[in-house]
Parts: structure tokens; C-alpha cells; sequence
């Protein structure tokens, strides 16, 4: 069964290469969505896939790329579906 989320990840997140590890993480788990940076320093998500690959992507998240620390992370599950094929980076 897909899952939709969307997830703030807070912290020093943003020059610590973050958004690319992330699309390695997804890639991995066979997940599809999108990252971005914020204009307020955290990174957001948006990440539809099967309920175990999300349950591991979403644990990872806490603690993200090697360099990153990970103040906290806000995940909020979407009743509507994005439209993603893969995962991507968003510049």
C-alpha cells in the first residue's frame, strides 16, 4: 500500500550535501518524491512509497548525512498522492 509524507527536517542540514544523500537514500529504498532546501535552513521532503521502505527512509532522516545534525524532523502524512516518478533534486 503507497504512503504519502511530508517531512521538515531541521538542524544543520543545508551544505552538508543532505538533499543528495537523501535521493541516494530514496533511490535505494525504491521510493519516489522530491527534495529541496528552505529558505529558513531546513530541508523538505516530499516522499510517497510502500510502508516499510517509508518506515526506514523516515528513521534515517533523523540522522541524514554524515556532516548534518539533525535538530528534529515533522512528518505529516498526505491523503493525496504526489506526482513523482522518481526521487529528485530540486535546485
Amino acid at each position: 500500500m503507497k504512503q504519502h509524507y511530508h517531512i521538515q527536517v531541521l538542524g544543520m542540514v543545508q551544505g552538508v550535501s543532505f538533499r543528495w544523500y537523501t535521493k541516494k537514500k530514496a533511490d535505494e529504498l525504491e521510493l519516489t518524491g522530491l527534495v529541496t532546501n528552505q529558505p529558513d535552513g531546513s530541508v523538505s521532503i516530499e516522499v510517497s512509497g510502500d510502508t516499510l521502505p517509508l518506515s526506514t527512509f523516515i528513521e534515517w532522516c533523523h540522522q541524514g548525512s554524515p556532516l548534518a545534525k539533525v535538530d528534529r524532523i515533522i512528518v505529516h502524512e498526505t491523503k493525496e498522492p504526489f506526482d513523482h516518478q522518481n526521487f529528485e533534486i530540486q535546485y
